[in-house]
């Protein structure tokens, strides 16, 4: 973006423009509303390229921009004169993990246990932490780590459960020793 340019025209990169891409056309990020007066409902407006007109780069560039202050006689710019297009390299789908940019490897495996899958996966992840560049991290996500958090639940929840059951018998029986000596010698179901 030439911002000096952007500047004398009266437009402004992050309030008065943005892009979209070629599949979705120009539109102006104004904020513009209108109330129709039959229903009282507010309808938020956009400035909008038809598709069928921005069928190219090139067309998207011959897209015509004006300043919101700039009076109706002045001629529109060229998006081409305010902005420059390059081809850069990305990834091809965008994930995000917490916020940050995330790229994704799907690994599947056919017949061994989950719980052994799980730990090879996070061995080779872990390996893989020397040499990993600084704030570049391996996580290990899906469904190893949906069992593993339900496993650490189940476990909680099993010996959270035996506590209210000993605190029940010790209500009981009014001390603290006799739960003790008595758990044991119940029958097994």
């Amino acid at each position: 973006m030439d911002r000096t340019q952007l500047q004398q025209l009266g437009l402004s990169p992050t309030r008065h423009f943005g892009l979209t891409g070629l599949h979705g056309g120009y539109h102006a990020n104004l904020a513009a509303f209108w109330l129709s007066p039959t229903n009282d409902v507010v309808y938020n407006l956009a400035v909008q390229s038809p598709q069928y007109a921005v069928d190219s780069l090139d067309a998207l560039l011959r897209t015509p921009v004006r300043g919101a202050a700039a009076a109706a006689t002045t001629a529109p710019q060229l998006l081409s004169n305010l902005v420059g297009v390059a081809p850069t390299a990305q990834v091809s789908v965008a994930s995000r993990y917490n916020l940050a940019p995330a790229i994704d490897v799907y690994v599947g495996v056919q017949r061994p246990r989950s719980r052994q899958c799980r730990h090879g996966h996070q061995t080779a992840c872990g390996d893989l932490d020397g040499h990993l560049p600084r704030g570049v991290s391996v996580d290990l996500l899906g469904q190893a780590q949906t069992m593993k958090a339900s496993f650490v639940e189940l476990g909680v929840g099993l010996v959270m459960a035996i506590v209210m059951v000993y605190l029940l018998i010790v209500v009981n029986f009014q001390s603290w020793w006799m739960p003790l000596s008595s758990l044991p010698r119940c029958p097994p179901p």
